[in-house]
């Protein structure tokens, strides 16, 4: 079960206090609720949060940002478009990026290289280059 409960009751009845006490780390998601019993079922433990869902934290608030940005700027404009028509290369490794090669990029009508293009956008905003 998830519920509070039901998790503290399943280890106080199947693990006796010594083989708790030897856990040293819990994983999990970052449900607070957890947190205030997790130190109590083990008392030796660190809490370490999961990467799928830091991960899934991070990309939500870069999203979450280049929306808002976005929304300052009237669709037909570049600054629009670069936030809202490549949005994938937001997500890409810097080290990744095409740093050289010039391609096109048909709703800018320009050429230029992805990381041109990912630095046009992120100068739009101090708090979206921050959010990177």
């Amino acid at each position: 079960g998830r519920q509070t409960n039901e998790i503290k009751q399943f280890f106080l009845n199947h693990y006796s206090l010594k083989n708790r006490e030897q856990v040293t780390q819990v994983v999990m998601d970052l449900n607070a609720q957890y947190q205030t019993f997790i130190h109590y079922l083990f008392p030796n433990a660190k809490l370490i949060v999961d990467n799928f869902h830091l991960v899934q934290m991070t990309l939500r608030a870069l999203n979450q940002t280049r929306v808002q940005l976005m929304k300052k700027y009237h669709p037909n404009t570049p600054e629009y478009r670069v936030l809202k028509s490549y949005w994938r290369l937001y997500l890409m490794n810097y080290e990744a990026l095409e740093k050289s090669q010039p391609q096109w990029f048909s709703h800018l009508r320009n050429r230029l290289t992805q990381e041109q293009l990912i630095w046009s956008g992120l100068n739009l905003s101090h708090e979206f280059e921050n959010t990177q």
